[in-house]
């Protein structure tokens, strides 16, 4: 598994969208979500994101139709969805749950977490989702990646 302590999904250049009937000098209208970035809608940029308030963000990914379309994933972790580098967006994946969408750009990174409960567990983007590996004793983030100890 590869290390990665914080899930980060960069680079969008948002454009304002003028109809037709828009006159040249009006305000562009602000940035943000709307009914273009749903879930499942198409999108233009590979790997474009953004966020949809502080524990949501919008990724632009293929789906297995090749078909570029705006992802749901869930930013559970303490820093929550902000703002990235290059106008992106940040998305804090560390408290992901098992079945939680990720974008292919993740595929195999995982992360070290440990429950309220106390339980560890290596958390792993695995085909498009979330897996959860338990670990009996520890995990272990080091030079090899993220792991459970053989015990």
């Amino acid at each position: 598994m590869k290390r990665s302590p914080l899930f980060a999904a960069l680079a969008l250049c948002l454009v304002g969208c003028y109809s037709e009937s828009t006159p040249p000098d009006a305000a562009a209208p602000p940035p943000g979500p709307d009914a273009s970035h749903n879930q499942g809608m198409p999108c233009d940029r590979l790997n474009d994101s953004l966020c949809e308030g502080n524990r949501l963000m919008m990724w632009c990914d293929l789906a297995a139709t090749g078909q570029k379309i705006w992802l749901q994933v869930s930013c559970r972790g303490p820093s929550g969805c902000a703002p990235g580098q290059d106008g992106g967006a940040a998305c804090d994946l560390n408290h992901a749950l098992e079945g939680d969408v990720c974008p292919s750009a993740l595929e195999g990174q995982a992360v070290c977490y440990v429950t309220d409960a106390g339980l560890k567990q290596a958390l792993q983007c695995y085909q498009g989702f979330m897996a959860v590996h338990h670990c009996v004793t520890d995990c272990v983030s080091d030079d090899a990646g993220v792991h459970c100890p053989a015990t």
